[in-house]
């Protein structure tokens, strides 16, 4: 029991791992057959050192072998595709998976790569963008040899982003048409007096007929009789 303490307090200083998250990779050859995905590494996420991309030994040398196998083949190295993929969620299977996917020839050239998660506040992870940096502005390949595979493995960013709502679009009041198909023009607004003449015509009225008649009025006026 004594011994269980200081592991608990070590584990909790060091910053336990919350969750991670498996990542993989495959190349895609036009007229090939679709190969599986491979191990790629993990991504770790913990309180203390926040989102750490854990490379797996056997990436490397998979790079190096699709690298190898085509640079004698220029159709392969400049139509393929390297996709990259995660399992969001622990329960999802390969066909769950959501990929990413960019040029092939970019890849040996790039000394960045970044994998950015997108996290619901309730939800969890649900997609993730990919990209590698630098690429000609134009996206075409590159001419001449192709940079050292192991620079995209060792220079791998991880971000996390928070989901966007797109602004809410407003939109104008449709023009309403006549059977003619011309706009259908509205109406003129009324004047204070077009609008209320008949309250006040009523109004005046009742007035009229509540005031008392003179020769009322001058018999209220006049001083009772002893």
């Amino acid at each position: 029991m004594l011994l269980a303490i200081p592991c608990a307090l070590a584990l909790y200083a060091s910053g336990a791992i919350a969750e991670s998250l498996n990542v993989y990779h495959r190349l895609l050859v036009p007229d090939d057959r679709i190969t599986p995905f491979s191990t790629r590494g993990t991504i770790e996420v913990s309180d203390a050192t926040g989102l750490v991309f854990r490379p797996a030994e056997s990436a490397t040398r998979e790079l190096k072998t699709w690298l190898a196998q085509t640079q004698d083949n220029p159709a392969s190295f400049e139509q393929g595709f390297y996709q990259l993929a995660v399992q969001l969620r622990k329960q999802d299977g390969p066909e769950d998976w959501v990929f990413q996917s960019v040029r092939w020839c970019h890849v040996p050239i790039s000394t960045t790569d970044v994998i950015s998660l997108q996290k619901a506040s309730d939800s969890g992870y649900y997609a993730f963008d990919y990209y590698v940096a630098p690429v000609p502005r134009d996206g075409s390949c590159p001419s001449g040899q192709a940079g050292n595979v192991a620079n995209v493995l060792s220079n791998t960013t991880v971000a996390l982003r928070d989901v966007n709502y797109p602004p809410v679009t407003i939109l104008r009041r449709p023009v309403l048409l006549s059977e003619t198909g011309e706009p259908i023009k509205p109406p003129v607004e009324k004047t204070f007096w077009q609008k209320y003449w008949v309250y006040i015509i009523g109004g005046v009225l009742v007035l009229l007929l509540a005031a008392p008649e003179p020769e009322d009025m001058q018999n209220r006026q006049r001083p009772a009789a002893r």
